[in-house]
């Protein structure tokens, strides 16, 4: 069964540093380029230092290997933009997948929003 994938950039008023992904459904095969696209148009408009991205997760269902790859991109072009990536609302399944991988030791993880929110 193909699941769907949605995403939305949300940026709060007067938080321009703060930049929050949306992300529904699941990071699979199927939906990894879709992801990578819109995570790179995303990340091309990222032009000053101190950026935090963080990544919404409480909608997201599932991901596997290859959209562990792009989420670990995800955290490279934060590093070389002299930003950070937070992932912010992981399921349990989702949160000991990136435990298992080590994702969690370099991406800043949050049981809630208003924890990653946080400077």
């Amino acid at each position: 069964m193909e699941q769907a994938l949605k995403m939305n950039l949300k940026e709060l008023p007067g938080q321009e540093k703060i930049k929050i992904v949306e992300i529904e459904g699941a990071i699979d095969s199927t939906t990894v380029i879709e992801f990578d696209k819109k995570m790179n148009e995303i990340m091309s408009a990222i032009h000053q230092p101190g950026i935090a991205m963080i990544m919404d997760f409480s909608k997201l269902n599932y991901i596997n290997s290859t959209g562990l790859t792009k989420l670990m991109g995800c955290y490279t072009g934060m590093i070389r933009r002299s930003g950070v990536l937070k992932i912010a609302n992981s399921a349990k399944n989702i949160q000991e997948i990136l435990n298992v991988v080590g994702a969690a030791k370099l991406i800043k993880i949050y049981a809630t929003m208003d924890e990653a929110l946080k400077p």
